[in-house]
């Protein structure tokens, strides 16, 4: 399978992440497995989420994730990869959630006459 199928296998599933998790990936952008994802939230918690899943990925300023799996790699690894995405992303906005609601709880106690 050639570089190009490849990038395009993992482009396809990354858009296909984007709207199975709206408001978390603002747009997927590269050529063949150079891959730039853009998020709707600083990428930093993704990549730590993601190296605990045992994948590498790094920052390319705030909100870019960059991908760059090997040439060699496998298309069930790049199905990993998918999946420890859709997992960080999920957490993130999950504790994004609960942090959320943690707030109107506080603002609501403050605002109740005691």
């Amino acid at each position: 399978e050639d570089v190009a199928r490849k990038g395009d296998y993992l482009a396809r599933g990354l858009r296909r992440l984007a709207r199975q998790q709206p408001g978390t990936i603002k747009e997927v952008r590269g050529l063949g497995l150079m891959v730039g994802v853009e998020l709707h939230r600083p990428a930093g918690e993704v990549v730590q989420a993601l190296r605990q899943a045992g994948i590498l990925a790094v920052k390319a300023g705030d909100t870019v994730l960059r991908l760059l799996p090997p040439l060699i790699v496998k298309r069930g690894e790049i199905r990993t990869l998918l999946e420890a995405l859709a997992g960080a992303l999920a957490q993130a906005s999950a504790t994004d959630a609960a942090a959320a609601a943690g707030e109107v709880k506080e603002s609501m106690e403050g605002a109740l006459p005691r």
